[in-house]
């Protein structure tokens, strides 16, 4: 199957999960992610949940790191040139809506993402080599 086939086929099949399943899976994402040997890092990048894409909820995700005492990061894309800015996640962080529904920051503590250590990575599905597959 081709990339776009996948692409068409995962995006159907997520578009028909309850939000019930959503959750769950969410759950045991996050669940899985503490049996990982990456938490004697600072700085983890995550990106937020795009609601309208059925995305997994990532706040089981945030709620770990903050449980854990890490730096969370995220980012606010820049479509024209294809570059990021990654921004410290704190109380005081502004999110809003870009036009493609990605929650992202206005503004706050840059990071440069030499300074990243682990990053999550948002997928659709990927390949029988483990290649990822997104929008």
């Amino acid at each position: 199957m081709k990339k776009p086939d996948l692409r068409q086929k995962y995006k159907t099949l997520r578009q028909e999960l309850s939000n019930d399943q959503i959750e769950d899976f969410s759950l045991a994402i996050a669940n899985q992610l503490l049996k990982l040997d990456i938490w004697n890092n600072s700085f983890y990048h995550l990106f937020l949940t795009i609601e309208e894409q059925k995305e997994i909820n990532t706040e089981y995700i945030l709620n770990i790191l903050a449980g854990k005492d890490k730096n969370i990061v995220i980012s606010k894309s820049n479509f024209r040139d294809y570059s990021m800015t990654h921004y410290l996640l704190t109380d005081s962080t502004k999110i809003i809506k870009s036009d493609y529904n990605i929650p992202e920051p206005v503004d706050g503590i840059e990071i440069k993402s030499s300074q990243l250590e682990v990053v999550f990575i948002p997928l659709l599905t990927f390949d029988k080599e483990g290649h990822r597959i997104g929008y």
